[in-house]
């Protein structure tokens, strides 16, 4: 049989800002993998090491360059059940402990999948489905909130368990992706099906626990933060 192949883009924090906004306002900030924008002492870096070090042969994104920006060649053509690594980890090269948070945003389409056996799963009905698999590491991070009402993507949130101390790097929220048993002809070859990972960081001092120190964050945003934030409640 032959297989359909599949893209996924590289980790990305699509349009960023930091903000201190007040006297009572708290030191934040956001990390965007082009551009890093940063007020006060909160510092980010967003990192997928192992990922980063994927051959790449293609310009995937068209400005010109093949760099650690373009989808290396194994995510490029990702095959059902193939698993690629992908390990989105945060440093904090700032002057403050700091909560940090990564908000993941995984694509889902009508398709019909089958099970490790080739089975058609759902009576051979397409459902809509998470197209990649991944399992978080539950160590240092948590599932704070999710949103899976979309017909386009789910939406988790995770915040670490701990404060991140200064030049401290989080584990990896995840080591690998999965792509899920899609029975072929049902996507786009063509097209890349994205996970977007967003990293975002508060002060922990004065702002409580790592949910609490979340709504902070939310209700000190500004409007560019928010329409980057995709799990509000």
């Amino acid at each position: 049989m032959r297989k359909k192949w599949f893209g996924i883009a590289a980790a990305t924090a699509v349009s960023a800002a930091a903000m201190i906004t007040g006297i009572s306002a708290y030191l934040t900030d956001k990390e965007n993998k082009a551009n890093t924008f940063t007020v006060g002492n909160v510092d980010i870096d967003l990192n997928e090491e192992n990922w980063e070090q994927l051959p790449r042969s293609e310009d995937t994104n068209d400005d010109g360059v093949i760099d650690e920006n373009d989808i290396p060649d194994e995510a490029a053509h990702m095959y059902p059940t193939q698993k690629v690594v992908k390990d989105p980890s945060v440093l904090n090269q700032g002057t403050n402990p700091a909560w940090i948070y990564l908000q993941v945003t995984v694509p889902k389409a009508e398709v019909i999948t089958a099970d490790s056996d080739g089975k058609r799963q759902n009576d051979g009905k397409a459902a809509l489905t998470q197209l990649y698999e991944y399992e978080a590491d539950e160590t240092e991070w948590t599932l704070l909130k999710e949103n899976t009402d979309a017909v386009n993507a789910n939406v988790y949130l995770y915040g670490v368990k701990s404060p991140v101390e200064v030049g401290a790097q989080t584990v990896p929220l995840f080591q690998e992706i999965t792509l899920v048993n899609v029975i072929e002809g049902q996507l786009d070859p063509e097209k890349i099906q994205m996970i977007d990972i967003k990293a975002f960081a508060i002060q922990s001092d004065n702002t409580g626990t790592n949910l609490e120190a979340w709504n902070k964050y939310v209700n000190q945003a500004d409007d560019q933060i928010k329409e980057a934030i995709l799990v509000k409640e």
